[in-house]
């Protein structure tokens, strides 16, 4: 038994714990994260040069995912539901519908209608392709070149943030 100064008795359960004040600091750091992202992305519509950003970063993510677990891993962008993610759909980024959305995929290079899947092999390569995107004001365009699966970005006119 543990005792105070004065002689009164001390319980084992009084005041929080160390790992109980971290889980709650990490839980609110957490909600303030998607907080600041959720109202930063509703604030202002993207341009084709921050969603072929995005994209490319998704992509790289994906050929990485590739190249760590030795398994062919899959870009799915989907035209109907205007979405192009893993094919786990865990990162999944959304085109505006104001933007038009072009995808020319294969080592034939076919246009894309509905679904169009680039593959990106264990060895960094891919099978390529390509996604243009475009507003009012501005356009980009994204490679995805068979032979490396590093994505590239050129962007025309307008706002490029």
């Amino acid at each position: 038994m543990m005792y105070r100064a004065e002689g009164a008795m001390l319980a084992e359960e009084d005041g929080f714990s160390l790992v109980e004040m971290i889980v709650v600091v990490a839980i609110l750091s957490m909600t303030a994260m998607i907080a600041f992202f959720g109202l930063q992305a509703t604030q202002r519509p993207k341009s084709p040069a921050a969603l072929a950003s995005d994209v490319a970063h998704l992509i790289q993510f994906v050929r990485l995912d590739a190249i760590n677990s030795r398994r062919q891993r899959p870009l799915v962008v989907d035209m109907v539901a205007r979405t192009i993610s893993n094919e786990r759909g865990d990162r999944l980024l959304s085109v505006p519908a104001h933007m038009e959305m072009t995808v020319v995929t294969g080592r034939e290079l076919v246009r894309a209608e509905k679904r169009a899947t680039i593959i990106f092999l264990p060895d960094g390569s891919s099978s390529g392709g390509e996604v243009s995107f475009k507003s009012a004001q501005a356009s980009a365009h994204l490679s995805i070149p068979w032979l490396t699966g590093i994505p590239f970005v050129k962007n025309s006119g307008g706002n490029h943030g």
